[in-house]
């Protein structure tokens, strides 16, 4: 039972030596994965440490029980992600984490391993010392492993009492507090709290059950506001419901100051966008490496869409390792040349995972499945493939797989979407799925609202 299972977990102080299966931290972190999250935003990282980084982590909490955990794992928030309340500026990153860090302790002790939650460490010490991604701080720490014969669990009691009062608390009673009588006269009958003598005796099958969320979000590409200031894509992306944004320097010039990245950011926060990138942004030079790399630290994002010469690529790695952001290679089918040659810049995925598969692991790709299939290549195929390396993806249809093809509404052209999204279902792709829509483009609003209708509809029918 699961009331057992909260039962059995308690803060371990004592652990043995044997490290945790890779399997097993699979697993947990697969549950973690599941967690809910404010409008599913997972503002979230959970960085592993079982190597010489422990050295920082015993100095930033110097008690001597946690050097015998094998590893200890950094809960990071990323608030610059994570859904902000309207009505009062809550931003709820640390909440958010806080209930994927209870899936953690809990998958973890399902699976015979101790763990303890630990907040009273020397932030600013962490802050300056361990290698946190950018826009990420530490929640917590949570040192993970096998309980020593000598760990036993805190013998004082829970001060934990259930009110059975509120158990089965009447909806009469309920009904007769006027802040809760406001509240069940917004909720459909069958959702208000009743006592086991007030639920019907047959539910109501016109209510929809509610579909669980994807790993993966539906986000806009940039590119496809290009004839619009940064406040009529917003308007439209809040009339839409979609919450990520792929930033574009039109919108937020590279050469922006720290108020204007500020005052962009709070327009994004009040809209409830996250802006979880930058791109695609065009690298011929050395100098234009730095700039887009120091241009995404600004900014405060992790991903960088860029399309750097090939030249260029070894360059682009040390920034990659230098400035800790991921960059995905944004692909661009038989449409654009490499200056002075007939050879094809980035035409399709297998180009940019042959570029590269051995380089820096933070180096991927953006997988256009539009532009890749204009190449002629298979775009289900390609995801399948090179997944491990999809960072981020730009969604469109199109009506067939030449040069001489045409970008039209989702549903219009001849990709399978339905196979899609079953496939980054099943690959477990976590990233954003950004509609880059390129038809009509000074009049794009009735064929991007068909386009995302049209996904949304696919991703309810598959589940």
């Amino acid at each position: 039972m699961f009331k057992d299972l909260c039962a059995a977990r308690y803060s371990c102080r004592s652990y043995t030596s044997q490290p945790v299966e890779r399997e097993k931290l699979q697993y947990i972190m697969e549950c973690v994965r599941l967690a809910p999250s404010a409008v599913n935003r997972q503002p979230w990282r959970f960085v592993v440490v079982d190597d010489e980084r422990l050295q920082i982590l015993y100095r930033a909490y110097a008690r001597d029980w946690i050097r015998t955990a094998p590893a200890i794992i950094v809960c990071l928030a990323e608030k610059t992600a994570a859904w902000v309340r309207p009505s009062d500026g809550k931003n709820h990153a640390d909440v958010d984490v806080a209930i994927a860090t209870e899936h953690l302790v809990l998958a973890a002790a399902e699976q015979g391993l101790g763990t303890c939650w630990v907040c009273n460490f020397d932030a600013p010490l962490l802050a300056a010392e361990f290698p946190v991604p950018a826009g990420f701080e530490a929640v917590a720490l949570l040192p993970i492993g096998y309980p020593a014969d000598t760990a036993t669990p805190n013998s004082q009691p829970k001060n934990k009492k259930t009110d059975q009062k509120n158990i089965a608390m009447k909806r009469r009673d309920f009904l007769r507090t006027g802040v809760a009588a406001s509240a069940a006269l917004a909720l459909p009958q069958n959702l208000v709290a009743a006592a086991p003598g007030d639920i019907p005796a047959s539910k109501n099958s016109t209510y929809e059950r509610r579909q669980r969320q994807e790993p993966f979000h539906l986000g806009m590409a940039g590119y496809t506001f290009r004839h619009f200031d940064i406040d009529q894509a917003l308007a439209f992306m809040k009339r839409l419901d979609v919450h990520y944004l792929c930033i574009k320097d039109f919108h937020l010039p590279l050469e922006a100051s720290a108020e204007q990245i500020a005052a962009f950011k709070q327009k994004l926060a009040e809209a409830g966008v996250v802006g979880y990138g930058v791109g695609p942004i065009y690298m011929k030079s050395e100098a234009e490496v730095d700039r887009a790399f120091a241009y995404a630290k600004r900014v405060g994002v992790s991903l960088l869409v860029g399309v750097p010469n090939y030249e260029l690529l070894d360059y682009a790695e040390k920034a990659v390792k230098q400035y800790d952001i991921r960059l995905a290679i944004h692909l661009h089918g038989p449409d654009m040349k490499v200056q002075g040659s007939d050879r094809f810049l980035y035409p399709d995925a297998t180009d940019i995972w042959e570029n590269i598969k051995d380089r820096d692991p933070r180096m991927g790709m953006c997988l256009d499945i539009g532009h890749n299939l204009r190449y002629g290549s298979d775009s289900l195929r390609d995801l399948k493939r090179y997944h491990t390396r999809v960072f981020d993806m730009h969604m469109k249809d199109v009506t067939g797989n030449t040069k001489a093809d045409r970008s039209v509404e989702l549903g219009r052209g001849v990709i399978d979407f339905s196979e899609y999204v079953r496939l980054m279902r099943k690959v477990g792709y976590v990233g954003s799925v950004s509609l880059e829509y390129e038809k009509d483009m000074k009049d794009p609003f009735f064929g991007i609202c068909e386009s995302v209708g049209y996904f949304r509809g696919i991703c309810a029918a598959t589940k």
